[in-house]
């Protein structure tokens, strides 16, 4: 599950929730949401506890820049900081990839980031981690403190 908040007078307010497979891009139903005016909070849940999260500050952003490395509060991942490398870092992502967090790509048995959402609208993918998650959409992340082997499916949530 994938879940923003924002911090409304001293505590943190739902303000937009996505399940996996269920058919529903979390992609497009985002698009269509406002400006955040405060500090912003992702979310990646399992069996309703929070797994990680990402804190970014909104001040200033529109429904798709806040979640940029250079808005980067801090995280649940303690590797991840705005001196590392990322090649993506952006709700738009790649193809199929969005709420796309990622270190490196060099071939796909080692394309390796912290967060990815594999949308509704792919069929297909240029790696075998792209495809082999049947039910969309499809939350993959990092399950410990630096990133993670996107072919290591083991960090799936759905």
């Amino acid at each position: 599950m994938h879940v923003y908040y924002v911090f409304v007078e001293n505590d943190w307010e739902l303000v937009f929730r996505a399940q996996s497979n269920n058919s529903l891009s979390p992609y497009a139903a985002w698009m269509g949401t406002l400006s955040l005016p405060t500090p912003v909070q992702l979310e990646l849940n399992r069996g309703g506890s929070r797994v990680v999260y990402v804190r970014f500050d909104g001040r200033g952003s529109t429904f798709t820049n806040w979640f940029g490395i250079d808005k980067l509060i801090d995280s649940g991942w303690s590797t991840m900081s705005k001196s590392r490398t990322f090649n993506y870092f952006s709700i738009h992502g790649t193809a199929e990839r969005r709420f796309f967090i990622n270190q490196n790509y060099g071939s796909c048995p080692v394309d390796a980031g912290w967060m990815a959402v594999i949308d509704t609208t792919s069929v297909y993918g240029p790696c075998e981690w792209d495809i082999k998650t049947k039910k969309r959409p499809a939350f993959l992340f990092a399950p410990t403190e630096d990133v993670t082997q996107w072919q290591n499916y083991g960090n799936l949530i759905g």
